[in-house]
């Protein structure tokens, strides 16, 4: 059970694990992109692949820990990713097209799912 809970509270710092560097790379790719009147479509894109795969990265190493559980321990993860998600686009609904925060946080749930998914299928 404390593993799981670790497991859950751990998933944002596996997700920033990866975000941190790859949004730095973003906006050196695209520097301004954020401050411009309309973010560049390339950039949205980019940004939403790249938060996919910081999310399937937080399921997967939430599901790791655990041990066990997938489902669960990835539902617990996305959930609390989509706090925190919830917290850090409230800071950016202006800069970003809704129909990015609406995909984000959408996906933010089923993709930890599916990170922790994979995870377990692979230690069975």
């Amino acid at each position: 059970m404390w593993r799981m809970i670790l497991a859950v509270v751990l998933a944002p710092v596996f997700w920033g694990m990866l975000q941190v560097p790859g949004n730095l790379l973003l906006l050196k790719l695209f520097p301004g992109a954020l401050e411009a009147d309309a973010t560049p479509m390339t950039y949205l894109l980019l940004a939403l692949g790249f938060s996919f795969r910081y999310g399937l990265f937080a399921g997967y190493c939430s599901a790791w820990i655990a041990g066990a559980e997938a489902v669960k321990t990835g539902i617990g993860a996305g959930v609390v990713l989509l706090a925190v998600g919830i917290a850090v686009q409230a800071g950016f609904w202006d800069q970003l097209r809704l129909w990015w925060h609406l995909c984000f946080l959408t996906a933010i749930v089923p993709i930890a799912v599916l990170g922790a998914r994979l995870r377990n299928s692979g230690s069975t």
